[in-house]
């Protein structure tokens, strides 16, 4: 996230504590459709602003979000979305590759931290990698993408978004991850710790990369 848009969020989140916890409650799913919309970041947080910015001043009047906006949240916000510039492909492209990196380094790190108990196990500096290890960071961040693309559409259907389909296809997909790990355990090669260090440093600098292209 760019500095630009740290500023804005920050100033946003000051915003919404002056708001009513309903009004919140609302604002959350709004906030939560907008991060799914073919929109930048910055962009997202400048319609927040202004959303905020029409609550508070109706509430100060003594008029409810629903009175303010209307009721029908999705299509308010989909009016507001249509008269902001969309990402072009080489922008969703970049977007992809960052949060790809980010995702694809937080499960590394989290593997290497369950490889570490075997590394000292084994007194070696060498973690082996099998076929299920790949396999299942592959298919979890596959299913963190589809898992966060389907909440972000589906955040005003409380009804899915709380329902046991929700439910269902984290765990559905989780337990096949797990599965995977569990029964592919053919090891394909080992990874040197300095290696494995390396590694999460160049993620973490592509991620770095990307989100500054991705500034404004």
């Amino acid at each position: 996230m760019s500095k630009k848009v740290k500023i804005l969020l920050s100033k946003n989140n000051q915003l919404e504590k002056q708001i009513s916890l309903d009004s919140k409650l609302v604002m959350t799913d709004i906030v939560v459709y907008l991060r799914g919309a073919n929109i930048s970041e910055y962009q997202q947080e400048v319609i927040r602003q202004d959303i905020l910015q029409m609550v508070i001043d109706g509430e100060q009047r003594g008029t409810e979000i629903k009175d303010v906006i209307g009721e029908d949240y999705q299509s308010f916000c989909d009016q507001i979305i249509n008269e902001v510039p969309k990402l072009n492909k080489g922008q969703r492209c970049l977007y992809a590759v960052r949060d790809g990196c980010l995702y694809f380094g937080i499960l590394i790190a989290i593997w290497a931290g369950f490889g570490a108990v075997e590394m000292l196990k084994n007194n070696s500096l060498y973690i082996w990698v099998t076929a299920g290890d790949i396999i299942s960071i592959c298919m979890c961040i596959l299913a963190a993408m589809v898992i966060v693309g389907i909440i972000t559409k589906k955040s005003f259907d409380e009804t899915f978004v709380k329902g046991k389909q929700m439910h269902a296809l984290f765990i559905g997909a989780l337990s096949i991850c797990i599965i995977t790990a569990v029964l592919f355990t053919q090891r394909v090669f080992e990874v040197h710790v300095v290696i494995l260090g390396a590694v999460l440093l160049i993620l973490a600098a592509l991620y770095k990369i990307m989100d500054g292209r991705l500034a404004g």
